[in-house]
């Protein structure tokens, strides 16, 4: 993740054939970075009530990517990625090797209460190919 200057995140993703990159590489990387027209696609859509929670991490690496929600005094995890993660409820996609798995930390607020973990995964559908539409 970088921050800009205004306070907006960027979720950086660092790839190299000789490894990992110095710490120092990654960070004039980042001071590089710009900001495109179009978002980063994403492999999934969410809709729903968890659509309008607040986005407060979201990170995107070569297994997957993870987002955490702020919803009223819950924090909810949505991991996308080909493989399950144990202690959250999960399901599978279209493609046998991709997978929504949810985490719930604190209260769920009235309006996802309701519908609870499997309301959440519900709302969230893992397309078959990445999409220009990120978040919702």
């Amino acid at each position: 993740m970088w921050q800009f200057a205004d306070g907006r995140w960027a979720v950086l993703n660092v790839q190299t054939s000789k490894g990992q990159p110095s710490a120092a590489d990654i960070v004039h990387i980042a001071e590089a970075v710009t900001e495109k027209p179009f978002p980063i696609p994403q492999p999934f859509q969410i809709a729903g009530p968890l659509a309008k929670a607040e986005v407060v991490k979201a990170t995107t690496d070569m297994l997957g990517t993870d987002l955490t929600f702020r919803a009223g005094p819950a924090e909810i995890e949505v991991t996308v990625s080909g493989h399950k993660t144990d202690g959250q409820a999960c399901k599978s996609g279209t493609l046998p090797a991709r997978f929504a798995c949810v985490a719930v930390h604190g209260t769920l607020p009235p309006s996802l209460a309701s519908a609870g973990v499997q309301g959440i995964l519900d709302g969230i559908t893992l397309l078959e190919m990445d999409t220009a539409d990120v978040l919702r």
